[in-house]
């Protein structure tokens, strides 16, 4: 695979991401990021290795630069790697996929052994059936502890640092302003507290795309309507092809330009 054919700078929008985290805390935030721009990744694995997240890989000439939220950093710092190899080995008692094993994002619970994320305290607890719980070291493997009942989404979304609305009870995530909000039908609308639930209110009619993707901070251009997220420069438009821009057409609509 060659980075950088088109510069895709969010995990999750290619079908292989580099990603690499500088001086991570022990909130578990880093103090730098970077995404890949050029280079390749060359796949050493079998196919049954690649189905139990078992990788041998190889990177070469790879180069990433430092992004956010909205994409690279203007002036930002870069970091080169030429010629390393990747191995992801079993871990002995783990019985979750590996691939969630130290991935950075999600402190796994119950897995068999102890995840290493779960050092980290602000990492969401996944694995536990109950919304809020916490995951706590005991013969080294991670228990979970705690919890709160009513909480009818994935218990993972329960103060994720995202608003999640309409969950049977109210999420302390919204709280927080500026958050982005989820589970509501309208694009744009918020969440308000209702008896110790949150409740969907207002939003924009004509949204055509997941209503979370709506002035969430990132230029969508084939959802229906204008997202204000287009009205920043530079814009990234997810959903144009390369090198093109959104702009409104002559009814005031969303549309990708060269």
């Amino acid at each position: 695979m060659v980075f950088g054919a088109y510069f895709c700078f969010a995990i999750g929008s290619c079908d292989l991401c580099l990603t690499l985290f500088e001086d991570i805390d022990d909130a578990g935030d880093a103090r730098k990021t970077y995404f890949q721009k050029s280079g390749t990744l060359t796949i050493l694995s079998s196919a049954d290795d690649l189905k139990e997240d078992l990788i041998n890989a190889t990177i070469k000439n790879a180069v990433l630069v430092e992004f956010d939220e909205y994409g690279p950093v203007a002036d930002g710092a870069c970091f080169k790697i030429v010629d390393k190899n990747l191995l992801i080995e079993p871990v002995e008692g783990w019985e979750c996929p590996r691939k969630d094993f130290e991935d950075g994002w999600y402190c796994d619970c119950e897995c068999g052994v102890w995840d290493p994320d779960c050092d980290f305290r602000a990492a969401p607890v996944n694995g536990c059936s109950l919304m809020g719980a916490t995951c706590v070291e005991e013969d080294g493997d991670g228990v979970c502890e705690g919890g709160i009942e009513g909480w009818i989404c994935d218990p993972i979304y329960y103060s994720d640092w995202e608003c999640d609305c309409d969950c049977g009870i109210w999420d302390p995530d919204c709280d927080i302003e500026p958050t982005p909000v989820f589970g509501c039908s309208l694009a744009g609308a918020t969440c308000v507290e209702e008896d110790g639930k949150g409740v969907c209110e207002g939003g924009v009619e004509g949204w055509t795309c997941d209503p979370s993707y709506y002035a969430d901070g990132e230029c969508e251009c084939d959802c229906g309507i204008w997202d204000p997220d287009c009205d920043t420069d530079p814009q990234y438009p997810w959903d144009c092809g390369e090198s093109q821009y959104c702009v409104k057409d002559k009814d005031g609509l969303p549309a990708c330009s060269d």
